[in-house]
């Protein structure tokens, strides 16, 4: 007669080695990760051990403080400003403004912090805030500013018009012309060589200059000049001009009658006397 398996009895045998297995195989995961843990702290006194420096540090999650008594915009240009303010520890610099955009970012950590903003529009008003990020990424941002851009400077000269010239004598003239704005005047004039009258600084838009010890029957060519206040100077076409002849000695010619006359009296006198 044959043996009979008990099939129940091994399928209980093999449940009870499965569930030792993996009571096993937790212990020993158990183990480790202990291991690991305190391997990474340095558990156990005086950072020994695992080398970890005792207990991990807190993440830094304040953002630096600006000082908004510190945020200021000097050397304010028609084009330009700079931003500058401080913060309580070292962080990155940046600023925000418009019209406009953002400046480029400075990720240099300072406490002293200073953005010049180029490229700007004359005769604007801008708002601004300053921006400033730590090493830990906590970013702070001002309250919002004001500055305004200076007007474009003046770079156009005068426009000199009406050139004319009166009471030409022997040895003098009068120029006059006219400008668009106030400006200085001066007459630049010669004839083979140039001269230059003095200049008068007066800012005017009508402008008179008379030329003395001028040479008589001679043509003369000149310019008028004009500065404005913003040092351009405007100058015109060339001119001319010409002396008048100089008048007749009549004292001298007088003088010269009169001798002939004396002299040939006296030569008279003198043949009469030889004669009488």
């Amino acid at each position: 007669m044959g043996k009979v398996k008990r099939i129940g009895s091994n399928k209980k045998t093999l449940a009870a080695l499965a569930t030792a297995f993996l009571v096993l195989v937790l212990v020993v995961i158990g183990f480790a990760s202990q291991e690991t843990t305190s391997a990474g702290y340095g558990y156990g006194g005086d950072g020994g051990g695992g080398g970890g420096g005792g207990e991990p540090q807190p993440v830094d999650t304040t953002p630096p403080v600006i000082s908004e008594a510190s945020i200021s915009a000097s050397a304010v240009t028609s084009t330009s400003a700079t931003i500058s303010w401080t913060t309580d520890e070292p962080s990155t610099s940046q600023v925000e403004y418009w019209p406009g955009s953002l400046s480029a970012l400075d990720t240099t950590l300072v406490t002293t912090h200073s953005v010049t903003l180029n490229n700007l529009i004359p005769e604007t008003n801008y708002r601004y805030r300053a921006m400033s990020m730590d090493a830990d990424g906590n970013l702070t941002v001002s309250e919002e500013h004001t500055f305004s851009t200076l007007s474009a400077p003046d770079t156009t000269p005068p426009v000199i018009s009406a050139v004319s010239v009166s009471d030409v004598t022997s040895d003098g003239a009068t120029i006059s012309w006219t400008t668009d704005e106030p400006s200085t005047s001066q007459v630049e004039y010669g004839v083979t060589t140039s001269s230059l009258s003095p200049l008068n600084a007066t800012m005017v838009t009508s402008h008179t200059v008379i030329l003395t010890d001028l040479s008589s029957d001679t043509t003369y060519n000149f310019k008028v000049r004009s500065n404005d206040a913003s040092g351009n100077l405007a100058v015109s076409d060339e001119y001319i001009f010409t002396t008048l002849a100089a008048p007749a000695n009549w004292a001298f010619i007088g003088g010269i009658i009169g001798a002939v006359v004396a002299a040939g009296g006296l030569a008279w006198y003198l043949w009469w006397r030889r004669r009488g």
